[in-house]
């Protein structure tokens, strides 16, 4: 399974392309790998892979969890990747859309598109009053506790979501939500696409309330969403209140600029 370092055939380098076979396994896999098992999944014998690990990590693209010492992709990977997504319109369009936003409903917004991984912060713009939270560009966001997830759990084809689904439905959080069944699910994505709005308070942060409008490209899928947050007591998340009605003004204007009627 192992191959010797040098050139591959056809001229290419064979340490190139093991490095990046390296790092395509790894963004496949589910949260951080161990040294043997990503080996395994690789084809590597360990030895090996520890050593193109080392170079991954030295460059950035790699990084180890300081206890577990467990790999996962680090900041150049997701620098190499978002600027891969920022060629799609969409990216440009609703970066351009954003401030405008912002000044319009004065609450913190960021964009999002479907990645490998799931909903994935692209842009973000902050507000007058920012909002602590752990996530930023280059996060990805639940699907069943998140304004953002379950937007893209609605509209997004259930073969796509499915397996997230099932993965999230048996963890705590998705209980203390109140999903405890696929029924529960079902229940809130039919209200979230009725409503053309995805809404949590509080599910997935504590004091922290969302909104988020989808976005459609021209031909009727899918393309991003808008999400707007704030904290709970000063953040208007009624589905029938202005920062609502701001976001799914601004996110018809960004599918109607991607084509969609």
């Amino acid at each position: 399974m192992d191959e010797p370092d040098g050139e591959g055939s056809g001229g290419g380098v064979q340490s190139v392309e093991i490095g990046l076979r390296i790092l395509d396994v790894l963004s496949g896999l589910a949260g951080p790998q161990g040294l043997s098992p990503l080996a395994r999944a690789c084809g590597l014998q360990r030895a090996k892979a520890h050593r193109y690990l080392v170079s991954l990590e030295r460059a950035g693209f790699v990084e180890r969890e300081p206890v577990t010492g467990r790999y996962l992709l680090g900041r150049k990977s997701l620098q190499v990747g978002l600027s891969a997504l920022a060629a799609v319109d969409i990216v440009r369009f609703g970066s351009e859309a954003l401030p405008g936003l912002v000044e319009d409903i004065g609450e913190a917004a960021f964009l999002a598109v479907w990645a490998e991984r799931g909903p994935t912060i692209l842009r973000w713009e902050e507000s007058g009053h920012p909002v602590t939270v752990n996530v930023r560009v280059g996060s990805t966001m639940p699907l069943l506790t998140s304004a953002t997830g379950r937007v893209f759990a609605a509209f997004l084809p259930r073969a796509v979501t499915a397996g997230m689904i099932a993965d999230e439905l048996g963890r705590p959080t998705a209980r203390r939500a109140g999903l405890a069944d696929m029924a529960a699910v079902d229940r809130l994505l039919a209200g979230t696409r009725a409503g053309g709005l995805g809404r949590v308070v509080g599910d997935m942060l504590n004091g922290v309330e969302a909104l988020c409008a989808p976005i459609f490209g021209h031909d009727g899928r899918l393309a991003g969403s808008l999400t707007a947050l704030g904290i709970s007591g000063a953040f208007d998340s009624s589905p029938a209140g202005p920062v609502a009605a701001g976001l799914k003004a601004a996110a018809a204007a960004l599918s109607a600029r991607l084509g969609h009627s």
